[in-house]
């Protein structure tokens, strides 16, 4: 369980990417996200996060855009999710392996300014959406300047786009704030007595709303994220 001076620094980080630099600032040899022999330290986390989001900043996402991500399970997918955060832009989760009519409806309707994705899925999602593509797998972080990219975000702002099933009809965007998720993520926090000894498994894919759930009790607690390496609960060989 937290101290009171930890409860009162989670109550001070108004923003998802704060609550997440809070912890790497706190432990960044602590092993934040974990899928299967791949592994990233809170440290190494924020420092790969903070140079993506000076990278899509430079490639024309600003404070209050959006960006769809679509990639598959790892490491990597939260990088990214926490780069457009940084870059004071909301993320629209996409799951790359998703159908062609989804991503023709889903990428027009969200509008993103960007697609952060990887080489294999570009033309998929290249036919789906005029958005800029940009592929983690052969982008260059090295030559992007050193400061930080966009403006302050606060508890108001977008974090999120995430769509519905679309069982009674077409998917529709829910817009979800910061303040959103973290309130759900302190009750959760609370209830659960969370803290940087747990093990949170992650076994739901990128577009359902349970993903953003478990990542963000996850880091936002200092625990570990457990990334199963498939999608158990939709695969339907088990």
């Amino acid at each position: 369980m937290p101290t009171d001076g930890g409860a009162t620094e989670d109550r001070a980080a108004d923003t998802l990417h704060g609550l997440v630099e809070l912890r790497a600032g706190q432990a960044p040899q602590a092993v934040a996200v974990r899928c299967g022999d791949a592994e990233l330290t809170y440290g190494e986390l924020d420092a790969r996060a903070d140079a993506l989001a000076r990278h899509l900043a430079a490639r024309g996402l600003a404070p209050g855009g959006r960006a769809a991500v679509a990639l598959g399970r790892g490491t990597q997918v939260y990088v990214a999710l926490l780069a457009v955060l940084k870059a004071g832009a909301a993320y629209v989760p996409l799951e790359p392996s998703a159908p062609d009519a989804l991503l023709r409806h889903v990428l027009p309707d969200a509008a993103p300014d960007l697609v952060v994705t990887e080489e294999s899925h570009r033309v998929r999602l290249a036919d789906a959406g005029p958005a800029r593509i940009v592929c983690l797998d052969t982008a260059d972080l090295t030559e992007e300047p050193s400061d930080p990219p966009g403006a302050p975000t606060g508890p108001t702002d977008l974090a999120c786009v995430l769509y519905t099933s679309g069982s009674t009809g077409l998917p529709t965007g829910a817009l979800v704030e910061h303040r959103n998720l973290l309130s759900a993520y302190r009750g959760r926090h609370e209830v659960y007595g969370l803290s940087p000894a747990d093990r949170i498994l992650q076994t739901s894919s990128l577009e359902f709303d349970v993903f953003t759930a478990d990542w963000v009790r996850a880091l936002g607690s200092g625990a570990t994220l457990v990334v199963a390496p498939r999608n158990l609960t939709l695969d339907r060989r088990r």
